[in-house]
C-alpha cells in the first residue's frame, strides 16, 4: 500500500496509495520541482495524514491536508469501495464526500487511494529565530523606548 499509480507533473497531481510516507513522496517530486507542503512530521504517512486531517508548520500559508485532496477511494464497513469524486478540480455536484472522510480518523472507512493536488517548491526558503535573554512578561505594555532599544529600531 505504499505504490505511486499515477504521477501528472503538467496537471500537478499524483494518485497514489496510502501507505507511502511524506518523505518518500517529497523526495520523488523534488526532481519536478514539486512537493506536498502540508509538513506534520518527517515519518508521517499519508493514509495517517488524511485520516486526521494533519496540518504543520506550513499550515497558515498553505492550509491543512483537507486543502491538499482531490480524492479518495474508500472501502466502507459494508465492504463496497467509494470513489469519492473525480481528479476535477472544481465540482459542485452532490455532497462533499472526499472532506467528510478527511479527519474521520478510519471511522467511517480505510482510505486505499489517494489523489492529491501539488505545489511548485519556493524558489527559496528563510528562516529566522529570535534569542531572548530571559522568559519573563513585562508586566505592563513596555515603551516606545523600551521596543527601539529591543528591537533596533
Amino acid at each position: 500500500m505504499d505504490k505511486i499509480i499515477a504521477f501528472r507533473p503538467h496537471d500537478m497531481d499524483i494518485t497514489i496509495q496510502p501507505g507511502i510516507s511524506w518523505n518518500e513522496l517529497n523526495a520523488y517530486l523534488s526532481p519536478y520541482s514539486l512537493f506536498l507542503p502540508v509538513d506534520p512530521g518527517p515519518n508521517a504517512h499519508i493514509g495517517g495524514m488524511i485520516a486526521t486531517s494533519a496540518s504543520g508548520t506550513n499550515a497558515v500559508r498553505y492550509g491543512t491536508m483537507k486543502d491538499w485532496v482531490l480524492n479518495l477511494t474508500v472501502v466502507l464497513p459494508t465492504g463496497h469501495v467509494l470513489k469519492t469524486r473525480s481528479r476535477a478540480r472544481k465540482s459542485s455536484t452532490g455532497y462533499d464526500l472526499t472532506r467528510l472522510f478527511c479527519g474521520s480518523e478510519g471511522t467511517l472507512g480505510v482510505i486505499t487511494e489517494v489523489t492529491l493536488k501539488l505545489a511548485t517548491l519556493p524558489e527559496k526558503e528563510v528562516v529566522g529565530a529570535i534569542a531572548f535573554d530571559s522568559n519573563t512578561v513585562w508586566p505592563s505594555p513596555p515603551s516606545p523606548k523600551t521596543l527601539s532599544s529591543v528591537f533596533r529600531l
